[in-house]
């Protein structure tokens, strides 16, 4: 089932194009350096900025309305674009040269995840002709927790930390001197033994 997922594949949904006329579509061919097909790197860490990436095309020519293609984010899980805590997000084009949609152009959004999990996402087209395509749902990124960076050691202990080092530092201190003050008394007896 996940394999139907990740084949390329067009979903066109709604609008009508004029007979004899290409509707736009979607495919991951042409942005082969990304994971999965369109996002990179396919897991991470939270707060980690991932790359989303898709390929538009219209043979006609016609470019995307204002706004489109939008990255869909099922942040819910349940493998639907549906939910207001789901995101939809504006893409841009990667290469900022006049475009040719006929041969298509490559669009990417980034973003950073505020929670770990595992994310599904999709993509959505309204063209200047009133004509749509999406693709998805993909699955993945896998966000992890973030990593534990470890700092230095003294703000690592806290506080007991440093009040065990201190006392540590005491008890040795006190140690050395007892041992020291024993060694002086015992040099001591040795002295008058031989007086």
């Amino acid at each position: 089932m996940l394999f139907l997922f990740l084949q390329l594949a067009l979903v066109p949904l709604l609008g009508t194009a004029p007979a004899g006329a290409a509707k736009p579509r979607f495919s991951i061919a042409g942005v082969h350096y990304y994971e999965n097909g369109a996002v990179y790197p396919i897991s991470g860490h939270v707060k980690e900025t991932f790359v989303f990436a898709i390929k538009y095309q219209d043979t006609d020519g016609t470019p995307p309305k204002k706004g489109y293609p939008r990255l869909l984010i099922d942040v819910d899980g349940n493998g639907q674009f549906d939910t207001g805590d789901d995101l939809n997000l504006t893409m841009d084009p990667m290469k900022s040269d006049l475009p040719s949609y006929g041969l298509g152009v490559n669009y990417a959004r980034q973003w950073a995840f505020d929670d770990p999990g595992t994310y599904a996402f999709g993509f959505y087209v309204l063209n200047e002709d009133n004509e749509t395509a999406s693709i998805g749902p993909f699955y993945g990124p896998v966000v992890l927790p973030p990593e534990h960076v470890y700092a230095d050691p003294w703000v690592e202990l806290g506080l007991y930390g440093l009040l065990i080092m201190v006392f540590s530092i005491i008890f040795f201190v006190l140690g050395m001197a007892q041992a020291q003050a024993m060694a002086r008394r015992s040099r001591g007896r040795r002295r008058n033994k031989i007086m």
